[in-house]
């Protein structure tokens, strides 16, 4: 798969995520929805969130590193739209709850830290061309 063909595939995820937590915010009262319809507002905004970081990362990251392998650039972008979208999710989700503070942020940013740290200290066997 091609940057081109990946782009063109997480924006059009990204778009359809977007209508869809758009229909759902308009169209569902918090007030008289059960919990599916609470999951279904974070899990469309996080799908929209994450396809959206991850397509902008991804343009970004070929257009700055053109001699990096694809692969490396998808893989990467995508890792950092999950921890990013998951970020704002929780923060939106705690803030729900009035459960959101500066010090609940911060954990968040301290475990998002520790995900990405794990990750990108595994050695992987995709090298970019000589």
């Amino acid at each position: 798969m091609t940057i081109r063909e990946y782009l063109l595939l997480m924006t059009c995820g990204s778009v359809i995520a977007s209508i869809g937590w758009i229909i759902i915010l308009l169209r569902v009262d918090p007030n008289e929805a059960i919990s599916t319809g609470h999951l279904l507002f974070y899990l469309t905004g996080f799908t929209a969130l994450t396809g959206a970081i991850t397509a902008l990362l991804t343009a970004l990251r070929k257009a700055a590193h053109e001699h990096r392998a694809a692969e490396r650039i998808m893989i990467s972008s995508l890792r950092h739209g999950i921890v990013l979208g998951s970020l704002i999710t929780v923060s939106l989700f705690l803030s729900s709850l009035n459960s959101f503070s500066i010090p609940a942020f911060l954990i968040l940013c301290l475990f998002a830290g520790i995900i990405e740290f794990i990750f990108s200290s595994k050695k992987t066997d995709l090298q970019p061309p000589q």
